[in-house]
């Protein structure tokens, strides 16, 4: 009896009671017209997000409630704000500059294929990728396009940048390193046969994972790259 309530103490698996869950408080809730996929940006009092029903919503931070709805004509990737415009991109192939208080058309580039991954802004200019496996470079203020660069596959993945380093990840693989002014190719790496998630840059190391179409006993691997 001894051994056995000594066992029970060590191993913590003799209570009969369940475990007790604490539920958080909801604060607000917002509902739209359909899925939610994108990451949700907040800027100054405001939140904002983008929708599959095809709209882009600002809603006060505090009260949940909507300021603006901008229409975008499909599914909204994530959108990014910087000083005062949101910079979203749109499954019908548009990326838009809205202004982050009026919610009203700054500019707008048509680039002839899907966006689904978010966008990243830095130095004045705004990254990124397609469907059409292009990696673009917009003036920021104007919506110019600076340069571009193609892949061999799909983008559906938001690029990053740090130290005049744009990082794209494609469907066909790679991770790739272009120069943030020109669009040229610093090196590439090969993560796996898909990459669709979105490369982090953070301590000096480029963090990435990749997926492979047949599993393999690489499948799943997460790489920490020096750039």
């Amino acid at each position: 009896m001894i051994a056995s309530m000594l066992l029970c103490t060590l191993m913590l698996a003799c209570s009969s009671e369940e475990p007790e869950w604490v539920e958080g408080k909801i604060y607000w809730s917002f509902e739209t017209a359909g899925p939610v996929h994108s990451s949700p940006v907040l800027y100054e009092d405001a939140v904002f997000i983008g929708s599959d029903d095809g709209y882009l919503y600002a809603i006060g931070a505090r009260s949940g409630k909507e300021r603006w709805r901008f229409a975008t004509g499909g599914g909204s990737s994530s959108p990014a704000v910087v000083d005062g415009s949101v910079y979203v991109g749109s499954q019908d192939g548009w990326l838009y500059s809205v202004g982050a208080n009026s919610g009203t058309e700054q500019w707008s580039v048509y680039l002839g294929s899907g966006i689904s991954g978010g966008v990243a802004v830095a130095d004045g200019v705004v990254y990124v990728g397609a469907w059409d496996r292009a990696v673009y470079a917009f003036d920021a203020e104007t919506g110019e396009e600076l340069w571009t660069y193609i892949t061999a596959n799909e983008i559906h993945a938001a690029p990053a940048v740090d130290g005049g380093v744009v990082y794209a990840s494609s469907w066909d693989g790679k991770l790739y390193a272009l120069d943030a002014e020109t669009g040229e190719v610093a090196w590439t790496f090969k993560a796996g046969d898909y990459v669709s998630a979105a490369p982090v840059v953070a301590e000096g190391q480029i963090f990435v994972g990749g997926e492979y179409e047949v599993p393999t006993a690489d499948d799943g691997i997460f790489h920490a790259l020096t750039p």
